[in-house]
């Protein structure tokens, strides 16, 4: 169920309609803000996890391609893995742009049901606000998502450069 952008921007999922439906939820998006502030947290909690910054990793989070081509050691560098994926990067701008509107609902609901707490430029965790995170070996469209959300806070937060990260995903801050 993990999605990919068709070429003219629009957002497919592979599978049925509704879980595409599923997928794009607001409340699955925040649920997917919320492990990205978590992963943000566990390696930068003097600072929110940055604003911008979901912006790229809810999108990316959703995208199969993405998800398996992550390494998942927070060790690894960012720049490293964007010049190993031209391929990938070249895409991703336009794919990012296209689930933007998905993206800023499920900011909306985040704050809206006390998900996650806005910061200044950035996001905090609010205690208890969604439970454990799935099982390593659950393979589930759905927990690959949360563990890709999870991952990019971590990596994004070791990273600590909106401008850089922003620069090497192709992306304008």
């Amino acid at each position: 169920m993990s999605a990919t952008v068709a070429p003219n921007g629009g957002a497919v999922a592979s599978g049925h309609r509704s879980e595409a439906h599923a997928l794009f939820n607001p409340a699955f998006m925040a649920l997917l803000l919320a492990r990205y502030v978590q992963g943000h947290e566990e390696v930068q909690n003097e600072t929110p996890a940055p604003y911008f910054l979901a912006h790229i990793a809810l999108p990316m989070a959703v995208n199969s391609t993405v998800q398996d081509r992550l390494t998942y050691n927070i060790a690894s560098l960012l720049g490293t893995w964007s010049n190993s994926n031209p391929d990938l990067l070249a895409n991703l701008p336009e794919q990012i742009a296209a689930l933007q509107i998905h993206t800023q609902a499920g900011i909306s609901f985040a704050l809206r049901h006390r998900i996650v707490a806005a910061d200044g430029a950035g996001f905090r965790s609010i205690a208890k606000a969604v439970g454990a995170m799935p099982k390593a070996r659950d393979e589930q469209d759905l927990a690959r998502c949360q563990r890709t959300a999870r991952y990019l806070g971590r990596w994004f937060a070791r990273t600590n450069d909106v401008a850089v990260i922003s620069a090497l995903i192709g992306v304008r801050p």
